[in-house]
């Protein structure tokens, strides 16, 4: 077995001996339960997620301490039970007025998920092993630590301007029909005189000739005649 901060890098996956190293080969990464270096199976998907560290120590304090950047990553790399090449400074964001300090670490081991870091690790682990006191600690995913923005609206088929001005011309139409056939209308007939139309008596008359029975024009010109 290797010593604290050393891997085991066996020559085969079933080999139990192998040499001691600092860091895992290229490709290889740390099995948290064995601590050896491991390569991860094709089938097995690289899941990268991220520690939110809230420090309790001012922003301007944290920084005159470069050591302490480096002294955040190797504890938190064993904490984690992984390698240090594994776990990356990711961002640092000053919260309570200066006050306090979110440190983002970003974990990627095929072999830890973050399913399992929630439930391996608690707050008194962490404030014990780190050399500032740690207030929370939050394990998020990609998208819980880089949410969405919000989706814009669809641009709507016709604009709200639009549906004034149709609606403004029904509401004219409604209201101009009515009065235009209804009183215009009357008006106009009731202040102009009848005058039929005599282009097509002489076509009536010769309809009504035609059409009418012999015997009943024969007795309508005796009738005539008598008169």
């Amino acid at each position: 077995r290797c010593p604290p901060s050393y891997y085991l890098l066996p020559a085969s996956d079933i080999a139990v001996v192998g040499s001691c190293e600092t860091t895992c080969p290229f490709g290889y990464f740390v099995q948290p339960a064995s601590q050896r270096c491991q390569r991860a199976p094709p089938s097995l998907k690289v899941e990268r997620f991220y520690l939110r560290l809230a420090l309790r120590v001012s922003l301007t304090e944290f920084l005159e301490r470069p050591d302490t950047l480096k002294e955040v990553l190797r504890t938190s790399a064993e904490t984690l039970a992984v390698s240090p090449q594994d776990v990356r400074f990711h961002k640092l964001d000053s919260v309570l007025d200066g006050a306090g300090v979110n440190y983002y670490l970003e974990v990627e081991n095929p072999f830890l998920k973050r399913e399992e870091a929630e439930e391996w690790f608690t707050i008194d682990e962490w404030f014990a092993s780190l050399p500032v006191p740690v207030d929370d600690i939050r394990i998020m995913s990609q998208i819980q630590l880089y949410p969405p923005g919000i989706r814009p609206l669809e641009e709507p088929f016709l604009q709200p301007w639009m549906w004034a001005v149709i609606g403004a011309g029904g509401a004219s139409f409604l209201l101009i029909y009515p009065l235009y056939y209804f009183y215009f209308m009357r008006k106009y007939f009731e202040q102009s005189a009848y005058r039929p139309k005599e282009g097509k008596q002489d076509q009536f008359v010769e309809a009504i000739l035609n059409d009418t029975p012999k015997p009943v024009l024969s007795a309508m010109a005796n009738a005539s005649e008598i008169g």
